[in-house]
């Protein structure tokens, strides 16, 4: 960038005319002098007053030539100051709409950097083009969040492949590898994200969710006491639920304390399932040729029942044929040590009354929700 004139360069300017001006002054003591001499030698050559005439006119001639210098002098300085400032401004201009071109650059390649990761359908080509675009544009908003969420939203789902069963037949060896997801990546942006003040709020409802997936709970707690109350509601759906209920590990105080956290009543008493399944089911068999009716339950297991707590959650499927008939036959079936179980013990899935099907299910299991949102939006906020 082009330098302004600075105190130096004026005192220069000054110096350069003060010379001048001591020059003139020594140049018309010469004058002076001459002339002195002139005048001593008409005096005693007694010369002829028309010649002194002319000395005196050549004398004023020669002191207006003096002054006109002194003042080319003056402006010759002024217009080189004028001068130097000029370049230096228009330099100092040139410099600046130099920068501002590359700024405005680098904003647009981060923009086109970032839609590519949206339209990124690898997960890791999304992770780069991201990071470019941060790189070319740190102050670019909304990419942190987005691929942040977007990658958790993948974590998320091989998490529920992996616990959810009677959904597509899924086997031990067929179930997504957690290896294979996002998992460090996305913890990485949405912390970035938080710190960076991108969507926040939802970001950290997101960490909460993350870290009961990786069975950290300590951080889920802390992640569920920085989410204002106000979202918290928006946690009751059943993938966030179980999320969170993996954090705990089955144990019961763990349970109720996000059941605090999200202030609802958590895991479900025994007695309001029961008499939630069985008013559904009354309700479905009164329909004209009404089929068996299932319900699906995300279930934790308690520590008496010597179930790997690491599997779960899981769904138990729970078939009511006839609830408002205790001899009619009931049963339930879930998942456990990577095959499934049926309740009662039995091979080929043999029955029993309604009520006791349940206090065996609750010997074994803490009830989170129902596999329906609607339904565990209903029952935990009535």
């Amino acid at each position: 960038m082009g330098q302004l004139p600075t105190d130096k360069t004026f005192h220069q300017s000054h110096s350069a005319s003060s010379s001048t001006r001591t020059i003139l002054i020594w140049l018309t003591i010469f004058f002076i002098v001459v002339l002195g001499l002139w005048f001593a030698l008409a005096d005693a050559f007694k010369i002829s007053a028309k010649a002194m005439a002319f000395a005196g006119q050549m004398s004023g001639v020669l002191f207006t030539l003096g002054g006109i210098v002194i003042a080319l002098a003056s402006v010759v300085t002024l217009v080189s100051i004028e001068d130097r400032v000029k370049g230096a401004f228009s330099d100092a201009q040139n410099a600046v709409m130099a920068q501002y071109e590359s700024q405005v650059n680098a904003q647009v390649e981060a923009h086109l950097a970032f839609l590519r990761a949206t339209l990124a359908s690898d997960w890791r080509q999304a992770d780069k083009e991201s990071r470019d675009a941060i790189q070319k544009y740190p102050a670019l908003s909304g990419v942190r969040s987005f691929v942040g969420l977007k990658m958790f939203e993948q974590v998320q789902s091989v998490f529920y492949l992996n616990h959810v069963d009677f959904q597509g037949g899924f086997g031990a060896r067929a179930r997504p590898d957690m290896d294979t997801s996002p998992v460090q990546e996305a913890l990485e942006w949405l912390q970035e994200a938080v710190k960076c003040n991108d969507r926040t709020t939802t970001c950290q409802a997101g960490l909460a969710m993350l870290s009961g997936i990786l069975g950290r709970y300590d951080k889920t707690i802390e992640y569920l006491e920085n989410l204002p109350d106000s979202e918290k509601n928006a946690l009751l759906y059943p993938l966030a639920l179980i999320s969170l209920g993996h954090a705990c590990s089955g144990e019961e105080g763990r349970l109720r304390t996000v059941g605090q956290q999200l202030h609802i009543e958590w895991p479900i008493p025994l007695q309001t399932v029961s008499r939630w399944i069985a008013d559904a089911a009354t309700t479905a068999h009164k329909q004209e040729n009404a089929l068996p009716t299932y319900f699906k339950w995300w279930v934790s297991p308690k520590a008496e029942s010597r179930i790997n707590t690491k599997e779960y959650p899981r769904v138990v499927l729970i078939r009511p044929f006839n609830t408002g008939k205790p001899e009619n036959p009931t049963n339930a079936s879930y998942w456990a040590s990577g095959d499934f179980r049926n309740v009662p013990e039995s091979d080929r899935g043999a029955s029993m009354p309604f009520s006791e099907l349940m206090q065996q299910l609750g010997e074994r299991f803490w009830f989170l929700c129902p596999d329906d949102t609607a339904q565990t939006r209903q029952l935990l906020h009535p």
